[in-house]
């Protein structure tokens, strides 16, 4: 028998915040502004990376939640962000 899915008690896929933070799930780069989902370029760092959030904490450090490929997260400061991935075309 198939268990049954429990409602998850939260307002957005990634989970809310927690006390103190604030998430902002769009960024702008340059005159674009990137959503949520958005293969990204990081400075300094080989390969595309999947953007997820902006956090904020009260005292005003921000950081960028990134996934890379693998599936492991990685935050990064957002200026830290260059460009916009190309996306990926097959053969025509």
């Amino acid at each position: 028998m198939a268990t049954k899915k429990r409602p998850k008690n939260r307002q957005h896929p990634l989970g809310d915040p927690m006390e103190g933070f604030t998430h902002t799930y769009e960024i702008k780069i340059g005159a674009r502004v990137i959503p949520t989902g958005t293969e990204v370029k990081i400075h300094n760092r080989r390969g595309n990376f999947l953007f997820l959030r902006i956090v904020t904490r009260e005292d005003g450090v921000q950081w960028a939640d990134l996934r890379n490929p693998y599936g492991q997260f990685v935050a990064v400061r957002p200026e830290l962000i260059t460009k916009v991935a190309p996306k990926r075309r097959g053969r025509q």
